[in-house]
């Protein structure tokens, strides 16, 4: 386990500031990203929030069906490759022949965006966790709590300064991680 740096849960960035400020920025510098930028991201998507094990974004019947991977291609002190998130420990374990950028820029059909971000964060999850406690819904469910998290980063990379934009147009099909199928994908860095 890669131990991240401990996550702030204050700032002098207002919400409502960054509310009014989050856009879409496409436009990804070449400069690496602090690993105690990313430590506050991967939080701000699924961090524990206190003794119950509570997250930062809410979970129907509690169930937290989603896992954080990243791809780290410019983390200064981290090397390049692919990891998964651990909240409890707030800690980051290598994945063996996980995807590299190189990998996700294919799948995205060449995006010059894949190709420029620092950091993707990729949203992953079972529906099987889910279906156990809403049945039919659990899809639903599942894309609604991406949702939830991708807005987290979103946030969290705008208060930040950095640059960042969500992303669904690759081929999901193509990225075999543990946690089950892709859903979502947000790509960050310093502003370009």
């Amino acid at each position: 386990m890669i131990s991240l740096p401990t996550p702030r849960k204050d700032s002098e960035v207002s919400l409502e500031h960054t509310l009014a400020v989050r856009r879409t920025i496409r436009n990804i510098g070449p400069d690496p990203i602090p690993l105690s930028d990313l430590s506050q991201l991967l939080w701000a998507g699924q961090g524990i929030t206190d003794e119950h094990g509570h997250r930062t974004a809410p979970s129907g019947y509690g169930v937290y069906p989603l896992e954080l991977y990243v791809v780290a291609a410019r983390v200064d002190g981290l090397e390049s490759g692919a990891y998964r998130y651990h909240p409890r420990e707030h800690a980051l374990s290598p994945v063996p022949n996980g995807p590299e950028m190189d990998h996700l820029v294919a799948l995205s059909g060449g995006q010059e965006v894949v190709k420029r971000a620092a950091v993707a964060v990729l949203i992953a999850g079972g529906v099987e966790k889910m279906e156990a406690r809403v049945g039919a819904r659990a899809i639903h469910s599942l894309n609604l709590e991406a949702g939830h998290v991708a807005q987290n980063i979103l946030l969290q990379a705008t208060a930040l300064g950095l640059a960042a934009t969500p992303a669904a147009g690759f081929d999901k099909a193509e990225l075999d991680l543990p946690a089950g199928e892709t859903l979502y994908m947000v790509l960050t860095g310093n502003k370009g």
